[in-house]
């Protein structure tokens, strides 16, 4: 309203919605015609006001007009595509020194070494953002789309010692595999302080490999993401994240001293304000910060203190897993063959802070734990693992019902051996874990009870 003690419905007054992005000409009576534009951007509404007849060459003292921002899912005029396609792709990621748990365990010094790959990857990368020319009068408006459609991604532990496998001794065991995924991802880099928008977050699997998994008891089947994790691998991914860090590291501090200091200086002069204190961080930075800000500058909306997370549709498909975990510490504690599905999770408009965000994922996905505790508990070793064994009488009895006499025999009479032979092995290799190991002797006391062994022998 350009006059509040004006009638209602007067050309005074512009009522809007705030519903989705929009130009609109204002002639209010006695006034200048203005343009108006309403922009949404990181979940806020801005409402921009301008002369109609000035256009966006005004003058202040900290520059030009701004110039109106582009409009929601509007393509911006500057882009560029990289494009990579990889048939069939294989890393080797080692490490430079031996496990120290390989040693300790007795293995001696095996180098192990994660192996990555990747079939049938196709990865479009795709920048775009707003012309310089004519000059803008604010930070220009990014975008940055990202696609990633793979038919196979797959980590596998290469050289992991096992002595039951023949010749070297080394195991090649799968880690995570995935299969084929669809990935989406566009964000936005808005002017003006604010935050990124994530204007699309989606991950899916192919329809065919989702049907396929749903009808394999939840999430059981080859098209299911399978991960199979210990101790051991997790301290091995420690020490080689280590090694990437210290190989290709950079020097964020010093990178990172320039916005740091100005963020600082920012907050600093406006504690030193309102409590009429010297600033925390140094006069210099204070007297930075003031002399880059001009009187008509336009202040950042948010600082570093306040940052949030603008979600415009966040959308995972279910996601059908299969599991083998071995937890040693404190206790030894495996699950093998945990079939889950996690259902979909779908967030539009959601405006938090990362860590509201992560608290409420944790906790989404521990209720979905909880519900689904039945599972977890009959897929543990030390219980049996009953839900494997169920699977195996369902498969015998589906052979028996579905075979010829002959096949249909064996196969059932296979099955229960497999399911009883199963349960009994998981119970005992558990309570062999956790039972605690017998001391090894001494030199001394080995020496000692062959002393007392020889003089035994040598009496009477």
């Amino acid at each position: 309203s350009l006059d509040p003690e004006a009638p209602e419905g007067a050309a005074e007054h512009l009522d809007l919605a705030l519903l989705s992005d929009c130009d609109l000409h204002w002639a209010p009576e006695g006034y200048p015609s203005l343009a108006v534009s309403l922009r949404r951007l990181s979940g806020v509404f801005r409402v921009e006001l301008r002369e109609a007849s000035n256009g966006t060459q005004h003058n202040l003292s900290s520059g030009v007009l701004p110039a109106p921002l582009p409009m929601q899912g509007r393509p911006l005029p500057l882009v560029m595509d990289l494009v990579v396609e990889v048939s069939d792709l294989v890393v080797h990621m080692s490490t430079g020194a031996a496990m120290a748990a390989n040693i300790a365990a007795g293995f001696g010094e095996h180098r192990r070494s994660l192996a990555v790959h990747a079939k049938g990857l196709n990865l479009h990368l795709q920048k775009e953002q707003e012309a310089v020319e004519p000059p803008l009068g604010r930070e220009p408006v990014a975008r940055s789309i990202l696609r990633l459609r793979a038919e196979l991604l797959s980590l596998a532990e290469v050289g992991r010692p096992d002595w039951a496998v023949s010749g070297s001794g080394l195991a090649l065991r799968q880690v995570v595999a995935v299969p084929p995924l669809d990935i989406d991802l566009r964000t936005l880099r808005p002017p003006f302080g604010l935050p990124t928008t994530f204007e699309l977050v989606r991950a899916s699997l192919r329809a065919d490999a989702t049907a396929a998994a749903a009808a394999t008891q939840g999430g059981g089947g080859a098209n299911a993401i399978v991960v199979s994790v210990d101790d051991s691998l997790l301290e091995f991914v420690q020490v080689l994240a280590a090694e990437l860090s210290d190989e290709f590291s950079v020097d964020i501090e010093h990178a990172s001293a320039p916005a740091h200091a100005q963020v600082c200086g920012d907050v600093a002069a406006e504690e030193a304000r309102l409590h009429g204190s010297a600033p925390c961080c140094g006069s210099r930075g204070s007297a930075a910060a003031g002399s880059r800000r001009g009187a008509d500058a336009l202040p950042p909306i948010a600082g570093e203190e306040f940052r949030y997370l603008f979600l415009a549709d966040l959308c995972l498909a279910a996601l059908p897993l299969r599991v083998d975990l071995q937890i040693s510490k404190p206790v030894f504690l495996s699950f093998t063959g945990l079939a889950l599905t996690f259902p979909e999770v779908r967030l539009t408009d959601v405006a938090t802070t990362g860590f509201v965000l992560g608290q409420e994922l944790i906790a989404h996905c521990i209720a979905f734990l909880l519900l689904n505790s039945p599972v977890l508990l009959g897929s543990c070793d030390l219980l049996g693992n009953p839900v494997q064994a169920y699977r195996h009488l369902h498969s015998g009895i589906s052979d028996l019902l579905q075979r010829p006499l002959r096949e249909g025999v064996v196969s059932f009479a296979s099955h229960l051996s497999s399911a009883s032979l199963a349960s009994v092995s998981a119970v005992s290799d558990s309570l062999r874990r956790n039972l605690p190991s017998a001391p090894a002797a001494s030199p001394s006391g080995a020496a000692a009870a062959a002393a007392a062994a020889e003089a035994a022998g040598a009496g009477p």
